[in-house]
């Protein structure tokens, strides 16, 4: 037994240590960026592994909101983080479907969104400087309110974009408001009557954001320590045989 334990004792050590200098290496060198993530998936892109989420959550009538879904006029609650209760957790706002941020089996963190009515906005998510980040109102280059945005369907075709941040996606600037959300939790998002306040349209949207920014074990790492598996698993089986 102790010639079998002693090589793989030995092999087993080195597999951690090679990979504590590697994450020790990429801290140093990397900046993780998660190039969007959604659908409450796990997948694999640029340097590592994150799980993002984002779903709008309706009120048809924001003016009936009570609690601590309540909101006010304008845009004095945009970007406020509000009780779970407003993103599924009570009756006073109904599920929509989950944000998807990826098209044949690729993904990007800057994507158009289906709005009602065949017209799309766009929509960012992803990991800034280690935290969960999500914006709306990413208007492309080119268009503004009104004026190609909301887009077509056809138009919505070439706005998918991987960008590394909110600002590159073009987020909220066009229409003069701050709409980058950092964090996860549930989100008071843009809408209509905030941006004019004679609309008869009082739809209120809430954004529930989840998931994490934390580095996981990417390719280069897994065979870091998979050659040093397989190095025990052989030491293991020779020690056996001897």
């Amino acid at each position: 037994m102790f010639r079998l334990l002693a090589p793989c004792t030995g092999i087993i050590f080195f597999a951690v240590s090679a990979f504590a200098d590697y994450v020790r290496h990429e801290k140093r060198t990397s900046t993780v960026t998660a190039h969007g993530i959604s659908e409450s998936f796990m997948k694999a892109e640029g340097e590592g592994f994150f799980s993002l989420s984002a779903q709008y959550f309706v009120a048809q009538d924001y003016t009936q909101l009570t609690g601590e879904c309540a909101l006010r006029p304008g845009t004095a609650d945009l970007g406020k983080w509000v009780s779970d209760s407003c993103c599924g957790g009570g009756n006073q706002t109904t599920a929509k479907t989950p944000l998807s941020f990826s098209k044949n089996e690729k993904s990007y963190t800057c994507a158009p969104q289906p709005a009602g009515g065949g017209v799309y906005v766009r929509d960012f998510l992803g990991c800034v400087d280690g935290t969960v980040t999500f914006a709306e109102a990413c208007v492309p280059q080119g268009l503004g309110f009104g004026t190609g945005y909301p887009m077509s369907q056809a138009a919505s075709e070439g706005s998918w974009e991987h960008s590394d941040n909110a600002s590159q996606c073009n987020c909220g600037t066009p229409l003069g408001v701050k709409s980058t959300y950092k964090g996860t939790g549930c989100v008071v998002g843009i809408a209509t009557f905030m941006l004019d306040s004679t609309s008869a349209d009082k739809s209120a949207f809430f954004a529930k954001v989840g998931g994490s920014c934390g580095m996981k074990m990417d390719s280069t790492m897994g065979s870091v320590v998979g050659a040093a598996v397989g190095a025990a698993v052989g030491a293991a089986a020779g020690s056996t045989m001897r």
